[in-house]
């Protein structure tokens, strides 16, 4: 910084140029010293805020389709019969093992609000939805695979339940013994 012996008497000529030579060596690559703050505004919104608000909509939607999807599996009617019986009832043969799993997690940012809840306690909507979803998803799952043994019946049936990571997910395993109906 080049210091002219004029600018050392009048401070306001000293403090310009100061400032004049401090934005052209620490400014952004892409403010030329002309952006005014609207423009600047209007920069962060096209960069930043819209494609934040895109990807916002974009989970929420898909969050929202995999939830609908789910209700519409559910209420198809036939579905096999799931029980926790430990033994076959009668005319039920041909035991098969089946097995499904689900791995659901939630959005980074849901993790503050988990924190900030358990810190309060009670219950924690997002947690809830989560395992609900999960656990209705692994279910369903489970149903499918019943049906392609021909399945009937299920016995014995299990859920387990495993964390991923720190708070941001969880696996949901189902399984148990696939009956068919060997009696009229």
């Amino acid at each position: 910084m080049a210091r002219r012996s004029g600018s050392m008497s009048n401070p306001e000529l000293f403090f310009e140029e100061l400032f004049s030579e401090l934005s052209r060596v620490h400014a952004p690559w892409w403010f030329d010293g002309g952006m005014n703050l609207g423009e600047m505004l209007l920069s962060w919104l096209i960069f930043t805020g819209l494609p934040t608000l895109a990807l916002v909509y974009l989970a929420m939607r898909i969050s929202f389709n995999h939830a609908k999807s789910l209700k519409q599996r559910a209420s198809l009617p036939h579905r096999p019969r799931l029980t926790t019986m430990k033994n076959a009832p009668e005319g039920y043969g041909d035991p098969v093992l089946v097995c499904a799993s689900y791995v659901g997690s939630h959005a980074r940012i849901r993790s503050l609000v988990i924190l900030f809840q358990r810190l309060i306690g009670g219950h924690i909507p997002v947690l809830e939805r989560m395992l609900t979803r999960s656990r209705n998803e692994a279910l369903l799952r489970l149903e499918q695979e019943m049906m392609a043994v021909k399945a009937d019946l299920l016995i014995n049936l299990r859920i387990q339940q495993s964390h991923i990571g720190q708070n941001n997910g969880i696996a949901i395993t189902a399984y148990g013994t696939a009956l068919r109906k060997t009696q009229p």
